[in-house]
């Protein structure tokens, strides 16, 4: 190599590092922002799994009105605040309470861990929680007054395919948690 060679070596490979290197740099801060975008997705994916999964491990506990203990037996809003408030989401009892936090969702997209609520002529007396929903067609577990908590198929029930009202997302970034 001659020494002109190497004294344009010189020249030109500090200015090609800064180059690459900003480049790098630039690179690095958006695929940083969309990495925890994907880790916040994530994050809030396997909290609503978690949560759903803990719900279902009292299917088979009694019903009991007006309860949030799981000794003594869940009624409806009781299961829901009771679980919810384990993750540390702030629920009051009562379905229609429940029926007014976080934000409504069309029922076709609901989402694992949403609240899906069920009455009569726009009148809430039941709420539950999602299991699954495949485009509309949504499991629930839920605390019956027959048959305690249970996880079941809206669809395949003509009692509550009849009286479901709407979802809500209460896991989502509007609702409070506690600490």
């Amino acid at each position: 190599m001659t020494k002109n060679a190497v004294k344009l070596m010189m020249l030109v490979f500090p200015v090609l590092f800064l180059t690459v290197s900003c480049t790098v740099v630039r690179r690095t801060d958006s695929s940083t922002a969309a990495v925890k975008s994907l880790e916040n997705k994530v994050v809030a994916a396997d909290l609503r799994t978690d949560i759903i999964n803990h719900a279902k491990t009292y299917v088979g506990t009694r019903y009991r009105y007006a309860s949030t203990n799981p000794d003594k037996g869940f009624d409806c809003s009781g299961f829901s605040s009771f679980i919810l408030n384990r993750y540390g989401f702030r629920m009051p009892h009562g379905s229609t309470n429940q029926a007014v936090l976080g934000k409504k969702v069309d029922l076709a997209n609901a989402q694992v861990g949403d609240l899906v609520f069920f009455g009569r002529k726009k009148r809430i007396n039941h709420v539950a929680l999602i299991v699954k929903n495949n485009k509309g067609n949504i499991t629930i577990v839920h605390s019956t007054n027959t048959r305690g908590v249970v996880v079941e198929n809206i669809n395949d029930s003509d009692y509550w395919r009849k009286r479901v009202l709407f979802a809500r997302d209460v896991i989502g970034a509007t609702t409070k948690r506690n600490g």
